[in-house]
């Protein structure tokens, strides 16, 4: 009964001309937006759509593509060499430089205290001018006729491992050589030989 009442003073008001509020703007965009969706969840609804899709189709494409390396070195760019066999070798201390190097070809070197170094020729895989293919490795001994120290023959034997693991060489293919230079005596090297064989 006293809702009829305001209602009725309220029309009464309106057609006396009597000034009502005016509702205010925020009010009237609350109304607005309880009727529909606003142009602003709208436009984030696409906005996430378009994302989401974009996203699918960068992932799909580069699927499609095939993987490159970015590490290209310039050596690449030649023929690089197959090595397919293994030459050991041993030098006393006169085929060594002052600085310890050796001074034959070679492309690694384990010295007495069974460290193993890698040659310029190595790091630029250049290939053996005698035996293309044969990865050298050169063992530093005091004597030509001493056997190898327990440091040296476990390096040896790792990094043959570790050169037939990654180069595919057979056992066959590993051999005891001569560079030259002061090289091990003969039984010494059949010793050698024989011991990488049955290793």
């Amino acid at each position: 009964m006293r809702n009829r009442r305001s209602a009725d003073t309220a029309l009464g008001n309106v057609a006396n001309g009597a000034n009502l509020p005016i509702p205010s703007k925020g009010y009237r965009m609350a109304a607005r937006s309880g009727r529909r969706p606003s142009r602003q969840i709208k436009t984030l609804a696409a906005l996430a759509l378009s994302m989401t899709l974009g996203t699918a189709l960068l992932s799909w494409v580069h699927d499609l593509t095939p993987a490159r390396s970015s590490a290209t070195t310039l050596r690449s760019f030649g023929s690089r060499p197959v090595w397919n066999s293994i030459l050991v070798d041993t030098i006393t201390p006169r085929g060594l430089n002052a600085d310890g190097s050796v001074r034959g070809f070679h492309h690694l070197h384990i010295d007495r205290d069974g460290r193993l170094n890698e040659s310029a020729a190595w790091r630029s895989e250049q290939p053996d001018p005698h035996q293309p293919g044969a990865i050298r490795i050169v063992i530093t001994l005091d004597r030509a006729s001493d056997d190898l120290t327990p440091r040296q023959w476990k390096r040896l034997t790792d990094t043959v491992a570790h050169l037939q693991t990654v180069h595919q060489i057979p056992r066959e293919r590993i051999q005891v050589g001569q560079t030259g230079l002061a090289s091990a005596d003969g039984p010494h090297r059949d010793r050698l030989d024989q011991m990488l064989k049955t290793r």
